[in-house]
């Protein structure tokens, strides 16, 4: 078979499983009704100005909902996912219908006395909001905290807490890192920003700007620098793909390899030895 033909029998196959199949319309359903739960988040961590510990608090209210929605999966299977595929279902002229079961399974048993919407409830809807929690969670856990605790020394959020309690913050995270005299110095810097005349600029400073105010406070510019080397999130890394049409334009993609590969040697090309040829003569 050639290459135009596997793609066009691939290509039918995806059709034909979009267009009749009925695990698929369910499974559309439920991802993007839970993907615009999430929507914002994605957002607020792509975004140049990312407040980790804002994005945490907004996490841990909709691991709260997403877990509500799993203890009351028929309720929410029924009104937010089956209402809207029926009515779709209908347009397409997609049965929903139990998918073919087999009658005797070798690694688990079948379900007696399952309908269609117990089927898909029990299938894709419980097991896709257990994975979507345990995501979130390994992520954006408590044990994080020490790690994440540290965001608040920036002076836009210190302004939201008490003295008391910012102590208390940084003693998580100075539990961890164990850095010399970071305890004293942390009250020092709360101090030393809520004496500042110009309160109102702190929110257009960058983290990375926070290390010229550190002259006098060398533990705090330690976890500062450890704050600036954590891990970049995964959204952090798409955003700067974003980037890439400035380099690989429309243009340039219609350029051979040779033409834009750094890699070529140029050394081996015939015109080149020629030229080489000619000075030496």
């Amino acid at each position: 078979m050639t290459a135009a033909g596997q793609t066009g029998q691939t290509a039918h196959v995806l059709l034909s499983a979009c267009s009749s199949c009925p695990t698929f319309l369910i499974c559309l359903f439920i991802v993007a009704n839970y993907s615009s739960i999430l929507e914002p988040v994605a957002q607020m961590l792509q975004s140049v100005q990312l407040d980790i510990v804002k994005a945490q608090q907004h996490i841990s209210s909709l691991i709260n909902i997403i877990k509500n929605h799993r203890d009351h999966a028929e309720e929410h299977f029924r009104d937010d996912i089956l209402s809207k595929a029926r009515p779709l279902a209908d347009k397409l002229g997609i049965e929903l219908v139990l998918p073919r079961i087999c009658s005797w399974q070798t690694y688990r048993a079948n379900s007696a006395g399952m309908d269609f919407e117990i089927y898909y409830r029990t299938r894709l809807y419980i097991p896709y909001l257990d994975s979507l929690v345990s995501s979130l969670v390994s992520r954006f856990s408590s044990n994080n905290n020490a790690q994440f605790n540290l965001f608040y020394l920036h002076p836009k959020t210190m302004q939201e807490l008490e003295r008391e309690e910012f102590r208390s913050l940084l003693a998580v995270s100075n539990a961890l890192y164990r850095i010399n005299n970071l305890e004293y110095e942390t009250m020092n810097w709360f101090d030393y920003w809520r004496s500042q005349s110009q309160v109102a600029d702190v929110a257009k400073l960058e983290t990375a700007d926070l290390l010229k105010h550190c002259d006098f406070f060398p533990a705090v510019k330690e976890a500062i620098l450890i704050v600036l080397t954590l891990s970049a999130t995964t959204c952090s890394i798409e955003r700067s793909f974003s980037t890439l049409r400035l380099v690989k334009t429309w243009l340039r993609s219609t350029m051979s390899h040779e033409r834009l590969s750094t890699v070529h040697d140029k050394r081996s090309s015939p015109g080149r030895q020629s030229r080489q040829e000619a000075l030496h003569q």
